[in-house]
């Protein structure tokens, strides 16, 4: 479905107006046709519907890069070559990077720690230190440090996952990147 804004203070996405004339000259005709055909109560009906949705925030691509840069940043002032998994709320990828001289298994290392942290809401150290507490556990969310979640409140929206150096040194440099969103 499309949503449409115009300039007018009638968008069929925000108000239960009709669709005025400087909207349908924008190319909104379709619009007005929908609001004959449905009829004011439907659409007020449909209106309700949409001010009951819920808002979730995610990580976009440019907030990705900014953190991106800051890793790699604090990656080259610390000497290590690492590889920078950016995920969103989900554990799906937004933006990666791998610098010159990380080995290759680093790169599905830092997409995995970066997917715990997003879906724990926790750093990836926590199930490592409680498999570690625990031996008899086997569990794949024990990935080991590097993972930070990014939150918005007390939502996560999105995590880091930084893999190649020492542990300490993932965590610093996740905790970089971590650090461009407050």
């Amino acid at each position: 479905m499309r949503r449409f804004h115009s300039d007018p203070p009638y968008c069929w996405w925000c108000d239960d107006g009709p669709v005025t004339l400087a909207a349908r000259q924008a190319g909104m005709v379709e619009l007005d046709v929908m609001w004959r055909t449905l009829g004011p109560r439907t659409w007020r009906r449909g209106a309700q519907w949409r001010r009951r949705m819920i808002e979730k925030f995610s990580l976009d691509i440019t907030e990705a890069d900014r953190a991106l840069a800051a890793c790699r940043k604090t990656a080259a002032e610390r000497g290590v070559a690492v590889s920078i998994a950016v995920v969103d709320d989900a554990g799906q990828l937004v933006a990666f990077a791998r610098m010159d001289g990380a080995r290759g298994f680093t790169a599905d290392l830092a997409t995995r720690k970066a997917r715990v942290a997003a879906s724990i809401g926790l750093p990836s150290r926590v199930p490592t230190e409680m498999a570690r507490a625990n031996p008899g556990a086997v569990s794949e969310a024990a990935v080991g440090a590097g993972g930070m979640a990014v939150r918005h409140g007390t939502i996560t929206i999105g995590a880091i996952g930084v893999s190649g150096a020492l542990p300490d040194i993932d965590d610093a440099i996740a905790a970089a990147g971590v650090e461009t969103f407050r």
